[in-house]
């Protein structure tokens, strides 16, 4: 990088410096906007990247790499086997130094609910506590007996915590939710339900990364059998009320703020070809 950072001196050198930068992240399925906002996060130009390279420090190197792990892999620490009798110490100790990053579980009991519930023991809803466990009048007396050394911990911690861990996990990379439509008046999806035909306002839906940009949300749509073509044009739902649209770009970043908000984005795409 250093050696590339001497000769930037055009735009097109500068530009190289970028790539080779930040193409050293791209093994961790990153995008490039992802490391560019996490570079820019921990402090640096990017404007200057090129002399900010000549300047780099082993601690530099450390802060940005922590900035870019802490960014893309998010931890949430899953506290299990809360049911053996020293958890509980144990779990209000981790919580005084993690916070709410960590969250007390038992996949035991997890999976002892979800079996019962297969065979017709007991119904369960996921992520609820005590009060939604219901044992059938047919089950087995062992089932019933288990039950009964399964009900402190629930009662305890609330739940199982399964759904919980991977529910918080989920939210620190919070996706991009993309409703592709064909009309913004509509609001007619791009592509019908496949059993019943129907076409509800916005009921077609498509998970991305955040800080996707159109041109892999157009390859998404794609791979999915939403459009076919090349594409052609772009454009995003502004606001509700008035129904104002913005023309997008390829390399645009959709929905900076649709992570934190979980507000859709609403995507119109042309292509050369007519969607199915």
């Amino acid at each position: 990088v250093r050696k590339k950072a001497r000769m930037a001196v055009s735009h097109t050198a500068k530009e190289a410096v970028a790539d080779r930068l930040f193409g050293l992240f791209t093994g961790y399925h990153a995008s490039r906007q992802l490391v560019t906002q996490v570079y820019e996060a921990a402090g640096f130009s990017l404007p200057q990247l090129a002399k900010t390279m000549m300047d780099f420090t082993e601690y530099d190197l450390h802060l940005l790499v922590a900035c870019f792990l802490r960014a893309r892999f998010p931890i949430v620490v899953a506290l299990n086997k809360v049911d053996v009798p020293e958890a509980v110490p144990r779990v209000e100790a981790a919580r005084k130094v993690l916070g709410d990053n960590c969250v007390p579980v038992c996949a035991r009991h997890e999976w002892w609910l979800y079996d019962n519930q297969r065979k017709g023991h007991l119904t369960y809803k996921d992520g609820a506590g005590v009060e939604s466990v219901k044992i059938s009048d047919s089950a087995p007396a062992n089932v019933k007996e288990q039950w009964k050394t399964i009900q402190p911990t629930l009662k305890h911690f609330g739940s199982t915590g399964v759904l919980e861990v991977l529910s918080r996990a989920v939210l620190k990379r919070r996706p991009v939710f993309v409703c592709p439509t064909v009309d913004f008046t509509t609001l007619e999806p791009m592509r019908k339900h496949e059993a019943t035909g129907a076409s509800a306002p916005l009921s077609a839906m498509i998970l991305l990364r955040p800080l996707s940009t159109v041109e892999e949300a157009f390859s998404a749509l794609k791979r999915e059998q939403y459009l076919r073509g090349d594409f052609v044009r772009a454009e995003v739902l502004q606001d509700y009320a008035s129904k104002s649209t913005r023309v997008m770009k390829r390399e645009d970043v959709l929905g900076k703020d649709s992570a934190e908000t979980g507000r859709p984005v609403i995507l119109k795409v042309l292509t050369n070809k007519k969607s199915r």
